[in-house]
């Protein structure tokens, strides 16, 4: 059994709970650390953040403001692995993500669409969110009334199409399509001067982390 198929157990710093945090398919065979993961549990819902090395110990957890509402009442803590900013940038490119942040700039909800299942869209939106510091919620199968994130499945989008289309939409696997604000090019410029920085910043414990 190696290292990354174990199982870890850890103290949440809001409730106090220990929860168990089956680490099978988070992918940890990679050169760079730490490694972020986002776990969402509790009634009501609170999200941690957990900070892993490359054997999959545990560096920090920290507690974020950002929460992540999901359809279904939580009976298991939800595991989500947090992106980089280089490798959403490198998955959609520059300029979606400067159109995703100049709607939230502008008090937009965003819609991000996956398939038939929700998981890979909550990862990006929750990556997205935590990154860059954003002040929204993460919703699961919700219309956007408000300014936030609002991840859903395709079957979602079919039966609320026409509401739906009347924000940004982020599709994993067609790119961006609904209304696409004016683009804000100062948001452009910040991201890509995240990026540069990222990119020179040593891989060594929690100096690469933004946020």
């Amino acid at each position: 059994m190696t290292p990354y198929e174990r199982a870890i157990t850890i103290k949440c710093p809001v409730c106090g709970k220990r929860l168990i945090v089956d680490l099978s398919k988070v992918k940890l065979n990679t050169s760079k650390e730490p490694i972020t993961l986002t776990i969402v549990h509790g009634d009501p819902p609170h999200t941690i953040l957990v900070y892993l090395n490359k054997k999959g110990e545990v560096i920090s957890i920290q507690t974020v403001k950002q929460t992540v509402v999901l359809a279904q009442k939580i009976e298991e803590p939800v595991l989500i692995q947090v992106l980089s900013i280089e490798e959403i940038n490198q998955l959609f490119g520059t300029d979606a993500l400067a159109y995703v942040l100049t709607a939230i700039k502008k008090g937009e909800p965003v819609y991000f669409m996956s398939g038939k299942k929700y998981d890979w869209a909550l990862e990006i939106a929750t990556s997205i969110a935590l990154n860059f510091k954003l002040d929204v919620d993460v919703r699961v199968n919700e219309i956007g009334k408000k300014r936030g994130f609002y991840v859903i499945t395709e079957d979602f989008y079919s039966e609320h199409r026409g509401e739906i289309e009347k924000n940004l939409i982020l599709s994993t696997i067609g790119g961006l399509f609904g209304k696409i604000p004016k683009m804000d090019k100062k948001v452009l410029k910040a991201i890509k001067d995240k990026l540069k920085t990222q990119r020179k910043v040593v891989n060594d414990e929690l100096k690469d982390l933004f946020i």
